[in-house]
């Protein structure tokens, strides 16, 4: 089909003369989406027939010697009764023996507390550094993802004031979803097995919520760079440039000082976002930080979505440089507008008893999510700065 598409056969077309060229090429992807499909098929047929039929059969049927195959047969909910100590290579186990002494609770985690828990361990050095709280089970993110198809549908449908609502909702779902999670006390650390005690992850800095947040804003990082990219690209080399004047010139006095203002409002929030954590590791009260910080985030936002709204930028209708330099603002003000909800989040989970001066992971979350904000800010700015 790709090669049909470069020799130039268009998109949901209804028919085709045998002489464009195309026929032998659409016959073999016809026979090979029948060859699929039938792989596919028998693949569900055994699935079912297994299931239904198939009798059951003891641990590690294949008599495989990796780690996989010391559960059961079919494995149970958690899998693991207690996570095995592998000292050598994972392909020279005895998965039989190690099974049952992992059922019997020799290993790690054995112990229920009544957390749903799994060890965290170096990636280099494969050294044990904590064990994770995992989150318990729960349909809120099933609501938080119909919420979310639900504004997406109104924004698609031209519904913004809907869209907005939803928006509000899911922001206060997300808020929803992050009380009871971690924990309600210090614990400091804890046994896990053997002679190993370990903090649990909410006490330490380098947890896999941190992580997670670094590579969300990494993966985040590319819509900017995308952004970027064609912002230069129609700057430079895209066809019909120059744009026409109107296309570009702002509308009304005060444009560019207001977006730098709202640029620099967002670094004053990151900024105040670092008294917060030292506040929180002092264990002195913390909402006067957080206020601090919400407040030039606040103007920020209304700055950023004033000038999307009230027409003083161009018409992104007229170029597709403009209609791309007004994405990179509402990036940015969603952005903005997100790092009110993790001030929120952090406002009421710390009244409610989930932070403490070891238990800091949502002012540090917040502020790597902040520091981002004002580094995209910095960018859209600077890029519009260039074209404009």
């Amino acid at each position: 089909m790709h090669l049909t598409g470069l020799l130039g056969m268009p998109r949901r077309v209804h028919g085709y003369g045998w002489d464009d060229g195309w026929a032998a090429l659409n016959l073999a992807s016809s026979v090979a989406g029948f060859i699929q499909a039938m792989g596919f098929g028998l693949v569900i047929l055994d699935v079912i027939l297994t299931r239904r039929h198939g009798p059951a059969f003891r641990r590690n049927p294949w008599g495989a010697q990796t780690l996989e195959w010391a559960t059961a047969t079919p494995p149970t909910n958690y899998n693991f009764a207690a996570l095995p100590h592998i000292d050598r290579c994972g392909d020279t186990l005895d998965p039989g023996a190690l099974g049952g002494r992992l059922a019997a609770g020799h290993g790690y985690l054995a112990t229920p507390r009544g957390w749903q828990e799994t060890m965290v361990v170096e990636a280099v050095s494969d050294r044990a550094d904590h064990f994770a709280i995992l989150p318990r089970r729960t349909y809120l993110p099933l609501v938080q993802g119909l919420v979310s198809w639900g504004a997406i549908l109104c924004i698609l449908f031209k519904l913004y004031p809907l869209a907005a609502g939803l928006a509000l909702v899911l922001a206060a779902l997300f808020i929803l979803g992050a009380q009871g999670a971690g924990l309600g006390r210090d614990h400091g650390p804890l046994r896990v097995g053997g002679a190993l005690f370990l903090p649990p992850h909410p006490e330490v800095r380098n947890s896999l919520p941190a992580w997670g947040m670094t590579f969300t804003l990494l993966a985040n990082a590319a819509m900017v760079s995308a952004l970027g990219f064609g912002v230069l690209y129609l700057r430079l080399t895209a066809p019909n440039w120059p744009p026409p004047p109107e296309a570009m010139a702002l509308r009304g006095p005060g444009v560019a000082l207001a977006a730098l203002v709202s640029v620099g409002l967002i670094f004053a929030a990151a900024g105040v976002s670092r008294l917060t954590i030292r506040a929180n590791d002092r264990d002195e009260a913390k909402g006067r930080w957080i206020g601090a910080t919400a407040l030039p985030l606040v103007g920020a936002a209304v700055l950023g979505f004033w000038l999307l709204a009230s027409g003083h930028l161009p018409d992104p209708r007229a170029h597709a440089l403009r209609a791309t330099l007004n994405a990179l603002a509402a990036y940015v003000g969603v952005h903005a507008a997100l790092g009110l909800a993790f001030l929120a989040s952090n406002a009421v989970r710390s009244a409610g008893g989930w932070t403490s001066a070891r238990r800091g992971t949502d002012f540090l979350l917040t502020r790597m999510w902040l520091v981002y904000t004002a580094a995209a800010a910095a960018i859209s700015l600077g890029l519009a700065a260039l074209v404009v």
